[in-house]
């Protein structure tokens, strides 16, 4: 009977009283309202509009009508930027979590969201953002992150807003609050991903270990990548040394999505192709640049013409299907066009007019 024990101990408390008070004044006995309480049992029809006068107030605010309505509300807005996020609208996305966390102040699921989207925010009406409008979002999100540890009890929620604030501070340039609130998080070794694994079995066991697999391997791909040093920070490094990483990260991509099983991450695997191909230009390989442009153009068509739910078949990763609707992005173009956008560039003048170059332009276009 939605949250009636709990709202009559919520008001039954607030009045302090005692059951045996309560019992007195509605004519029952004591076990009956603490049954009532515990949800073993609920008061007759008849007595709802007394209680409810008693409290002063409604009936719907007895029965918990309201806090249900809200429920059904927050549901709704959850699906919505799911829907939003797929299509990459994440401004669209901050807006309407602005006015949620108002009407909602204490959820801290949807602040937590509207953190996550104002840090995963490039583009605003389908022009990317400057700096300082991005530091402006990254400063919005400092301000409710800290304010949900100082709140939320729930304690995914406070990891998870952590986990935001560390990658938020190193976007600002704060880099010594970054390592301080990584430095509260776990090692791997404490995760429930790695835990769970050791503890599920048969089934549960195989799909935790495959959602594990899928879920590192993206990790792992982003440290390669950070490793790769595309800022060209370490002086040190050489250009071919940063293309070997990144063919080692196509190497591990392979490794786990068998004969190019990859959907979701077919994103991922075009966007690899494409620094490499950016790199060699640096280097004047320009077949390694034009068969590295071929495979991007490749996987991003593929990306983009995913179907909504596919079923990925490598070994490692078949029972994990992949749906559209659970992907997110920050961008509301294709990748094809960033793809597109990108070969425009000077960089690659020296093979703009190659025959196989001008083949990828044609045959992306239609996808932009």
């Amino acid at each position: 009977m939605l949250k009636l024990g709990e709202n009559l101990k919520k008001h039954r408390t607030n009045r302090e009283l005692t059951q045996e008070q309560l019992a007195d004044v509605l004519g029952v006995s004591a076990q009956a309202v603490s049954r009532w309480e515990n949800g073993t049992t609920y008061p007759d029809i008849t007595l709802l509009p007394t209680i409810a006068s008693y409290f002063e107030i409604t009936l719907d605010e007895l029965m918990g009508m309201q806090d249900f309505k809200s429920e059904e509300q927050i549901k709704e807005l959850l699906a919505k930027i799911d829907e939003n996020s797929n299509k990459g609208l994440i401004y669209e996305n901050i807006l309407l979590l602005r006015e949620a966390v108002k009407t909602y102040p204490t959820n801290y699921q949807l602040q937590f969201r509207l953190v996550n989207q104002l840090t995963f925010c490039q583009f605003k009406n389908g022009q990317g953002l400057s700096e300082e409008e991005q530091n402006d979002l990254n400063r919005e999100a400092v301000e409710i992150g800290n304010r949900i540890l100082s709140r939320c009890n729930d304690g995914e929620i406070i990891h998870r807003t952590t986990q935001q604030l560390c990658y938020i501070y190193s976007r600002l340039g704060e880099t010594e609050k970054a390592i301080e609130y990584a430095k509260k998080l776990p090692d791997i070794g404490a995760c429930s991903t790695v835990i769970l694994g050791d503890i599920y079995e048969g089934k549960q066991q195989k799909l935790h270990l495959q959602q594990a697999v899928k879920y590192y391997t993206s990790i792992f791909w982003c440290d390669l990548r950070n490793m790769a040093d595309l800022e060209y920070k370490d002086e040190t490094m050489t250009t071919a040394e940063r293309i070997a990483i990144l063919k080692k990260a196509l190497e591990l991509l392979d490794l786990v999505y068998e004969d190019g099983d990859y959907l979701n991450f077919s994103d991922t695997v075009s966007v690899t192709h494409r620094y490499i191909a950016a790199m060699a230009m640096l280097e004047n390989d320009y077949e390694l640049a034009l068969s590295s442009i071929e495979k991007a153009a490749e996987f991003a068509i593929i990306s983009d013409t995913l179907s909504d739910k596919e079923k990925h078949t490598s070994l490692l990763v078949n029972q994990i299907e992949y749906v559209a609707v659970n992907m997110m992005k920050n961008y509301d173009f294709t990748d094809c066009k960033a793809l597109y956008d990108k070969l425009q560039q000077d960089r690659y003048n020296a093979i703009r007019d190659d025959k196989r170059f001008i083949a990828v332009l044609e045959k992306i276009k239609p996808y932009c």
